[in-house]
């Protein structure tokens, strides 16, 4: 569900339950605790970030500048103006977490520390910056309505106020001030800063809540930071945001950071209070007699659930419950970490699972995992890890591969309420309504207080309108609108030899990814892609409509519409679940509807494949897909019998191997007297790193297809797919660049020739 994103600290301020209601823009809640004269930590309210500054003889030390820029700068100011001087000579990362580096631009005048792998994990924050600064507007829009069905004058609304405040200097900071800072030195284990009158000794702690965490010592003041490895009150301390942890090295840090004469008396940890270091002593207690324990259960073959039963929580451990924990969250704590100390003593299934997905794909990932299930003393098999695996996926934007993942931990964990909401919530940023409302519902089932479940149930059309919008950012109409224009082909300009975007604003626009189309026979109606969702234009007395969803959508992923040459029949993918093969995981088929007089009649199941397009005399040329594979796709040739596809004959030559380093076309277009084919190929490489270009063939005099001649070339284009004919054979259309373009088939009678 969200319990990742808790761990990642990437959504953390989105767990914040209040706001002042008195923030403004310019109110930046700030406090300053002084501990000695040459100590501060200051805190903010949005995140409950501790910020420590130190004035030395050799400068100031600022460990963490939490995740605005703009917070930054008042804690900056704020430290100038208690200490009088202004001469940093160095700031600190605990750990790459953007809430601990991305106020780094701030300090640029003072040199930056931090661990190796926080220059890395930096760059992957940086690079999810557009999604999310799109979620914080979506959360400002959601927001924004909600305020208006409060009552001007309640506490509600004056907390919905304060909260738009805060969400719109993030969006401000993240969008006009953040400039990526990583530090210019790192270090792999340990680093000393002599200081004249302080020493800062850094511990590279090990592989923990992220891959870059330390320790900061300071013997001279008595003060130990931690950074988010260890917190309480709102969050209990948790061992477990990698795949793989550094226990041993753990104990070690430890060991050395509380024994001996320079043991600190007090810790600072990056978020909430301050702790005594007789706590952080527990905590190694804690962790140290787990890990012995555990590893001796490995010895005596016991399984997890036997060693959950062993191990419960010792008394002394429950200062817990004094700090507002229920009795329920700290027994989930304690299993949780021994569920993660446990996986340490074996290969992890999801790291192994990740990296056959991003070699290898969908077929082989499934197969290497019913194979390491039948391993269990060799792999472990985590929901948490599957979890984590699968919403790092979604960030990625590998949708379907977190789609199969999740399924995964379905499978698996089948009584877990959790993972159905993590599949539901895939299946949502997929598009596909029916299963996201399927397993949210399931996940109900298993746990009628899933309040996540609930909330996404009861709000499931705004929830897909937000994140799949018909009315994309540069549509010059709503949907269905009159836009005024008249004439063939939406009343746009035809082009000539070179490519052009087909009706810029209304057809083509920003972040729509439009793409597969089709004109009715009378050129009247015009079908197309937008997202998962098949779009329609109209030519009505008045001109033609703005795009707007076709009527037989549904809740369900629909692709690539084909109107046939008589103009009675619409094919089109979709996602419904196969009637012939009801358990498919990827039910994706071909549906067709057929004209009535009161326009389209209800689809029916024609037969599996992708993309369909027909020549005139009704035969049907279609990518043959193996389900078990998504590697394996072939062009086959059929005809309809009995309202379903006849046996498939599958291209052979140009068609199958297009050129070397190119796999076998897909996505055909045929011409109507099938005289040339156009078709898309993938270059051979990892999944994301694939070129996609158009093919064309021709008809040889014996009937087989001559030599394929790379029509994206030609078209000085690059990634293109879904090519398809207008109904007079005058225009080829395609995608480009996640729009839809056309071109004069005149280029084709070039190539012919």
């Amino acid at each position: 569900m969200k319990f990742e994103k808790v761990l990642t600290c990437c959504l953390v301020l989105f767990f914040c339950a209040a706001f002042p209601a008195a923030q403004t823009d310019n109110d930046i809640p700030i406090t300053t605790q002084r501990l000695s004269d040459r100590l501060l930590v200051l805190s903010e309210t949005l995140m409950i970030n501790n910020v420590v500054a130190v004035a030395s003889k050799k400068g100031i030390v600022v460990v963490d500048t939490t995740g605005l820029p703009s917070t930054a700068a008042k804690m900056r100011r704020s430290i100038e103006k208690e200490f009088g001087r202004t001469d940093f000579a160095y700031v600190i990362n605990t750990h790459y977490h953007w809430d601990h580096s991305f106020g780094n631009q701030i300090f640029s005048d003072a040199a930056i520390i931090g661990h190796d792998n926080v220059i890395a994990g930096m760059a992957q924050d940086k690079a999810y910056m557009p999604r999310w600064i799109a979620n914080l507007e979506r959360r400002f829009q959601s927001e924004t309505t909600r305020l208006k069905s409060v009552k001007a004058d309640s506490e509600e609304a004056r907390n919905i106020q304060a909260y738009l405040s805060t969400l719109k200097r993030q969006i401000n900071d993240f969008k006009n001030e953040f400039a990526s800072t990583p530090p210019k030195t790192t270090f792999s284990d340990q680093m000393v800063l002599d200081l004249g009158d302080l020493t800062v000794k850094l511990d590279y702690f090990g592989r923990a809540h992220s891959t870059s965490d330390i320790f900061i010592h300071i013997p001279e003041e008595g003060i130990l930071m931690t950074g988010d490895l260890f917190l309480d009150q709102r969050w209990v301390p948790l061992f477990a945001g990698q795949s793989v942890l550094d226990i041993d090295r753990w104990l070690e840090v430890l060991h050395r950071a509380l024994d001996g004469d320079d043991a600190p008396s007090k810790v600072i940890p990056g978020h909430m209070d301050i702790w005594e270091a007789e706590k952080l002593a527990m905590w190694r207690d804690y962790i140290k007699t787990l890990w012995e324990g555990l590893k001796k259960a490995k010895e005596q073959g016991l399984s997890l659930e036997q060693v959950k039963e062993k191990f419960p929580l010792q008394e002394k451990y429950y200062y817990l419950r004094e700090r507002g924990h229920s009795e329920e969250r700290i027994r989930t704590f304690h299993e949780r970490n021994i569920e993660a100390f446990w996986s340490q003593l074996f290969i992890s299934a999801a790291d192994v699972i990740e990296d056959i997905f991003m070699k290898k794909g969908t077929a082989a990932a499934k197969s290497k995992f019913q194979e390491l299930k039948n391993q269990p003393d060799k792999y472990f098999v985590s929901e948490r890890q599957f979890n984590a695996l699968g919403y790092k996926l979604l960030r990625q934007n590998n949708i379907w591969h977190a789609v199969n993942v999740f399924r995964m931990n379905v499978e698996t964990f089948p009584q877990s309420a959790n993972v159905y909401d993590s599949l539901a919530e895939a299946y949502l940023f997929w598009g596909d309504k029916y299963n996201t409302i399927r397993f949210y519902k399931k996940s109900l089932e298993l746990n009628p207080r899933n309040e996540n479940a609930k909330s996404r149930l009861e709000h499931i059309d705004e929830l897909f309108e937000e994140y799949h919008p018909v009315a994309t950012e540069g549509s010059l109409f709503a949907p269905g609108q009159q836009t005024g224009l008249k004439g063939p082909y939406l009343g746009q300009k035809p082009p000539g030899l070179e490519k052009e975007a087909f009706a810029p604003g209304i057809v083509s626009t920003k972040g729509g990814r439009e793409f597969s189309c089709t004109f009715s026979a009378d050129g009247k109606e015009f079908y197309f892609n937008r997202g998962m969702n098949i779009m329609v234009c109209r030519w009505e007395k008045d001109g033609w409509t703005a795009p707007e969803p076709a009527s037989f959508n549904g809740d369900f992923r629909n692709h690539e519409p084909h109107i046939t040459a008589d103009n009675k029949m619409l094919y089109f993918g979709s996602m419904r679940p196969n009637p012939e093969r009801p358990e498919m995981e990827n039910p994706y088929g071909i549906w067709k509807v057929e004209r009535t007089e009161n326009g389209w009649g209800e689809p029916s199941y024609v037969g599996y494949g992708m993309y369909v397009t027909t020549a005139e005399d009704g035969t049907i040329y279609i990518t043959d897909i193996d389900y078990e594979d998504d590697k394996k796709h072939e062009i086959a040739r059929t005809k309809l019998i009995n309202g379903r596809f006849g046996p498939f004959e599958n291209q052979k030559g140009s068609v199958l191997s297009p050129g070397p380093g190119r796999m076998p076309g897909r996505h055909p277009c045929i011409a109507p007297d099938e005289s040339f084919l156009i078709f898309d190929s993938n270059s051979i490489g990892p999944p994301g790193s694939r070129n996609v270009q158009l093919f064309i063939c021709f008809r040889e005099s014996d009937g087989s297809w001559g030599k394929a001649i790379n029509l994206s070339q030609i078209l000085d284009s690059d990634h293109n797919i879904a090519a398809s004919l207008s109904p007079d054979g005058k225009y080829l259309f395609f995608m480009a660049e996640s729009d839809i373009y056309w071109v004069s088939t005149k280029i084709l009678d070039q190539l012919k020739k």
